[in-house]
């Protein structure tokens, strides 16, 4: 019911989904957080106890018991995690699920963790899921208590740069181009499109920069003790370029590779955390033109 990101049952996207099952097969050649899944199997048992308002007992020793491991692991008493849904039906070549699922970000302490969780597995069968599945889904989608849904808790990266990237411009369907979009701070205020990003279109060939757009970026996410919150980012960084000539570099290589990698147009999730690039998530394109 429980395994480490980094052994090679993670690859199982039976057991973990798609998004942590393609993190883990990922990470031995980019850097991605570490952590650990609570698997289909768990979510399963949960259902099977009727879907109870607390973690069934011998989940959550399972949960304490990585939580502990995984701070000896990171030498701090209570690490940061983000918790975060990884569905088997997500991150497809047809629908991306993209929000349809809960994340939380800046988890501290087990009794977070567990409740985090909890609303994870919870989010599985809402109407919002369902209606997306129902449009998104080829044919007849399977009922929601057929899809398996793991939970990932990885270490939670104090980001000062956030970026997604798509390996195909996702507004022209120029193969030929990448376009990047990239914020201060975490990645939520990119994600649910509360700020005016910074966009960047790069040459796929030479990683040439074709055109840069300068957002407004007035808010950022950022982390508090628990949890995170947006700030008003300081004026001089609002119409400052969030990113550099090598950090722009570094993004468009990885977009590159990734799609190579995989074989199909790529949209990642990515974040700075000083002079460290991290992948959080890959997955393909849903949204070209056709």
């Amino acid at each position: 019911m429980l395994i480490w990101l980094d052994q090679e049952e993670a690859r199982d996207i039976s057991l973990v989904g798609a998004k942590a099952a393609r993190l883990s097969e990922l990470s031995g050649q980019f850097r991605v957080p570490p952590g650990f899944c609570l698997t289909a199997e768990a979510f399963a048992q949960w259902r099977a106890h009727g879907q109870p308002e607390t973690v069934p007992e011998n989940i959550g020793w399972l949960l304490d018991r990585a939580y502990q491991e995984f701070a000896a692991r990171l030498g701090t008493a209570e690490p940061p995690v983000a918790v975060r849904s990884s569905a088997a039906d997500e991150d497809s070549h047809s629908a991306s699920s993209a929000g349809q699922y809960e994340t939380f970000l800046n988890v501290v302490g087990i009794g977070q963790l567990r409740e985090a969780v909890l609303r994870c597995w919870k989010s599985a069968d809402t109407e919002r899921v369902r209606i997306y599945r129902s449009r998104n889904t080829a044919n007849s989608p399977p009922p929601s208590e057929k899809i398996p849904i793991a939970v990932l808790i990885q270490e939670q990266i104090a980001a000062d740069i956030s970026v997604i990237a798509f390996s195909v411009n996702p507004v022209t369907g120029n193969h030929a181009e990448m376009f990047v979009n990239a914020v201060w701070g975490l990645g939520q205020s990119l994600a649910d499109g509360s700020v005016t990003p910074d966009a960047y279109i790069v040459s796929k060939s030479d990683l040439a920069l074709i055109r840069q757009d300068i957002g407004a970026k007035e808010q950022m996410t950022i982390l508090k003790p628990s949890g995170v919150q947006e700030v008003t980012v300081p004026r001089l960084m609002q119409r400052q370029p969030v990113l550099n000539a090598d950090r722009l570099g570094q993004i468009a290589q990885m977009t590159r590779t990734l799609e190579a990698r995989s074989g199909w147009p790529a949209d990642i999730e990515c974040a700075f955390s000083g002079k460290n690039l991290y992948l959080l998530q890959c997955r393909p394109i849903t949204t070209l033109l056709k």
